[in-house]
């Protein structure tokens, strides 16, 4: 979800006012999924890389964080019309306590629930949680001749089922990625998983 803040400027509105729109954007790209029968939605929402940024930008991501978490409680919309499961995931340890609380909250809120599942990656990259998986599987088996491709994907924050399609946002702004545009992008997979079933 990249280019909030290339929104903000475009757009002559603050930074915190362009994570913000992107916030309602997500909103809207997964109600079109789940409606379209998408059953689990994994988010990049902060990598480990933005800790990097000025103190200032992190914060407001963070704030934005555990306020769109505070929301997604069992009484929102979206988490009641979907009976939406809410999993965060990466190296939460690295967050402060107040956004442990929100992120705590939310996955207790709905960790009952049994419609579709959002995954939302935090503190998160891929070659970290590869990294992380190589190990935790090694910790546990104890001899590396036993690591199977199974084992790494047992001990993967996201974990099964596999990703069937990566979609990374980089024509346009994420704020404006909107129902069309994902609606597309699932017509597009759809017919191409079609036509290797004839292959």
């Amino acid at each position: 979800m990249d280019g909030n803040r290339r929104y903000a400027k475009d757009n002559s509105i603050s930074i915190a006012a362009g994570y913000l729109a992107g916030a309602k954007a997500l909103v809207k790209i997964l109600d079109t999924c789940f409606d379209c029968g998408v059953n689990i939605v994994s988010l990049y929402a902060f990598s480990l890389e933005n800790f990097n940024r000025p103190k200032e930008q992190v914060d407001v991501l963070m704030k934005l964080l555990e306020g769109s978490l505070g929301e997604m409680g069992e009484n929102d919309p979206l988490v009641k019309k979907h009976n939406l499961r809410i999993r965060v995931l990466g190296r939460l340890e690295l967050l402060e306590d107040h956004v442990l609380r929100a992120i705590s909250k939310t996955m207790n809120a709905t960790k009952n629930n049994r419609g579709k599942i959002v995954n939302i990656c935090v503190a998160y990259t891929g070659r970290d949680e590869i990294a992380s998986a190589i190990r935790e599987t090694v910790a546990g088996s104890g001899f590396p001749s036993k690591i199977a491709a199974k084992s790494l994907t047992e001990n993967m924050f996201i974990g099964f089922p596999p990703l069937d399609l990566l979609i990374q946002v980089v024509a346009m702004n994420w704020p404006d990625f909107g129902r069309w545009d994902i609606g597309l992008i699932l017509l597009r997979w759809q017919s191409r998983k079609r036509a290797l079933a004839y292959v």
